[in-house]
Order: C-alpha cells, then structure tokens, then sequence
C-alpha cells in the first residue's frame, strides 16, 4: 500500500503517475469483476458496460485516500449517487469477499435487515448466497418473508421487546422500560401461538392466496389453514391433480365459489362434518342453487366415519399430541392453535409426515378425485 500507492501519489514523477494509473485500472477491473459479476447474477442481467473505477485525492492534513466510483458509458459517477440497494450490496460484498480474507478463524457478519432495499427477487438470490458464503459465520434480522429459509428454523429466534405488550398504546410506550427477550421459534410458537405478528414472515413464505390457481385445474377449498396443511402434507410424494385451497372460515368462501363458477373450473368445498358445517354446507346450497350441487362435501362424505368430526378428530387427539411434540417439543392437550403451527413448521421444513396423516388422505383422495371428475 505504502509503495505502489501512498508513495506514487505523493510523487512528482511521470513514471511514478504512470505505474500508478496502471495499478488503479487492475484494481478497478478486479473488483469490478468481482462485485459487478455478482450483482448481474442476483438481478440476472447480462454483461454490461458498468465498471467500477478507482480515484485518488488528498486531505486537508495532505494524507491520500482512494474512492470507488462507477462508469457507465462516457460517465463517471459518485458512488453516493447511485441507488440505495446498490450501495448497500457494494458495501457487502467489498466486506464479505475483502475482510474474511486470511483469518484463521471464521468471521461473524452481524448484518440488520440485510438487502431490506431489494426487490424481493434479489432477497431470495442474496440468502441463496448466504448459504454458500465461506470462512464466516452470519447472524441477520429480517421483516421480509423473502429472507427466510425454511430449513434454518432450528437455529431461527424471535425477539419481541416485552415491554411494548405492557403498554395499553404504542404512545405510552416508555423507552426505559424496554425488556428484550429471545426465544427459539419452536418455543415461542409453541408457547404462544396467538402472537402471529412475531413469525408472520415465517407464514408469509407458505404463500395462503390462490395466487397460484391455475384457469383449467380443479380446485378443494377447505374451512382453514390446518386443513390445508395437513392435507398438503398428507399428499406429499403422491400425486395431486387439483389445487388445495385454504378458506378462512366455514362459512366464509363464497368469494371463491363465484370465482371457480365463473370460470367454469370443477371444484369441491370441504367442510367439518359437525354441526356448523352441515350449517353452512345448506346455505352455500342455498345461496348458489343447483349450481353448486354436490360440490359441498363434509368430511363424512369422504369416510363414512368420520361423521361429526373436524380435522381434530379425524386426526385423533393422541395423534394431535404427538404431531405437536415432535414439531414444537412440548406436551400439551388437543389445541388448535399449537396444532396448526406444528402443522405450518412441518411443511416449511419438509418434515417426515406422520403416518396418520397419510392414512387420512389414502382414505379421501380416491373420493375427492371421483367427485371432482364428476363436477367436469
């Protein structure tokens, strides 16, 4: 550094100035390659023109220093002038690819919601190169959805500040009072799993919006969310040709039966086969008519057994228990919430699925495709 660059700026010779210009212009090739061909990859773009260039200047004391700059074209800008996401994925990279260079041991990033001025594309590109990062060790916080990896849940936290549930407003919120606490995601979702807002993201990656129904695919809509995980993960490693669709409530999925009517697509609705959902499976008849005939089906219509039950007791209580033991690690009662968020880990992280719930869509997979042939 002292030598080929403090001491060639500093100098008055041509040849000093020239040597210098030349070793600016490889350092600014190099790392040009190197952050440039990266930032391509995650915004899968091709090859351009772009490259970054180094300049030199002095102080007020006369002590040199170097900058980065960007050319493009026939232009040379600041770096400062360039967009926020750029800046701050320069600065990774300079710091991930430069500092963990020739440690003996491996460096930890502590990085606060990393590429929070991504699009979310290059969020799901950044944490794949998370993944491969070598000779360091990261610890981030994250809002986004897009930032979450279902198979890094065991070494996932959540961290709320106690004292903000304390307060009855935000704007009683006493700064002094703050009492951080961190708990595994297992344990807090198991502990309280009404607290949805902590691991929300969590959920978001789960994506529970028919964005994804396709104009020609037979489609199920369930009363809710354990349903369609369980039956999701039921279906896991056999074949599904329909879509499974969670509803919000049993009486609440006339929006998406106008939908599928309207577009002519066959589709079920599956209800409990207790009493509310016999309840609301005669009022989507009555509501819709002839039109939806057969298509309201209860769990009873697809086993005869199952009369009166929900997913619960189809499930079986002891069963709940240990579906809930082996996903969150605590013993508890039935518990639909637990249920449901023991249900929603295991899909994000590909658990094995438990034998029941195989059986169950072994028993209602062979009527669900007979019924929904007959809707055609």
């Amino acid at each position: 550094m002292e030598t080929h660059l403090v001491e060639r700026i500093l100098s008055d010779q041509i040849s000093a100035r020239q040597a210098l210009d030349s070793i600016l212009l490889k350092m600014g090739q190099f790392v040009s390659k190197m952050v440039l061909g990266e930032w391509n990859k995650i915004f899968g773009r091709p090859k351009s023109a772009r490259e970054i260039v180094f300049d030199f200047g002095k102080d007020e004391d006369g002590d040199v220093f170097l900058e980065l700059k960007i050319r493009e074209g026939g232009d040379i800008y600041e770096v400062q002038d360039r967009s926020l996401g750029f800046r701050w994925f320069l600065s990774f990279l300079l710091a991930t690819t430069y500092a963990t260079r020739g440690l003996t041991s491996p460096a930890l990033l502590l990085l606060d919601e990393p590429a929070s001025n991504l699009h979310p594309a290059a969020q799901a590109r950044l944490l794949d190169r998370l993944n491969n990062m070598k000779n360091c060790r990261v610890i981030y916080t994250t809002h986004s959805h897009h930032m979450v990896n279902p198979d890094w849940l065991n070494s996932t936290y959540i961290v709320r500040n106690k004292a903000l549930l304390d307060s009855e407003a935000i704007e009683d919120f006493d700064p002094k009072s703050t009492e951080v606490e961190v708990f595994r995601y297992k344990t807090f979702v198991g502990s309280y799993p009404e607290q949805v807002s902590y691991f929300q993201p969590v959920l978001d990656i789960l994506e529970y919006t028919p964005s994804k129904l396709g104009l020609d695919a037979p489609s199920v809509i369930v009363e809710g969310r354990s349903d369609y995980c369980a039956l999701r993960i039921g279906f896991s490693g056999r074949d599904k040709d329909f879509n499974l669709i969670p509803g919000t409530g049993a009486g609440a999925s006339s929006s998406l039966i106008q939908l599928l009517i309207g577009w002519g697509i066959p589709f079920l609705v599956l209800l409990d086969s207790d009493s509310e959902g016999l309840k609301q499976k005669k009022l989507y008849v009555e509501r819709f008519g002839k039109e939806i005939d057969g298509r309201v089906i209860t769990w009873s219509d697809l086993n005869a057994s199952w009369v009166g039950m929900g997913l619960e007791e189809v499930i079986g209580k002891e069963t709940v228990c240990e579906i809930i033991h082996a996903s969150l690690g605590i013993d508890v009662k039935t518990d639909k919430k637990r249920l449901l968020r023991s249900l929603e880990t295991n899909l994000l992280v590909d658990a094995p699925p438990h034998r029941r719930l195989l059986e169950i869509v072994a028993d209602a997979a062979p009527a669900i495709r007979e019924m929904l042939t007959l809707n055609k």
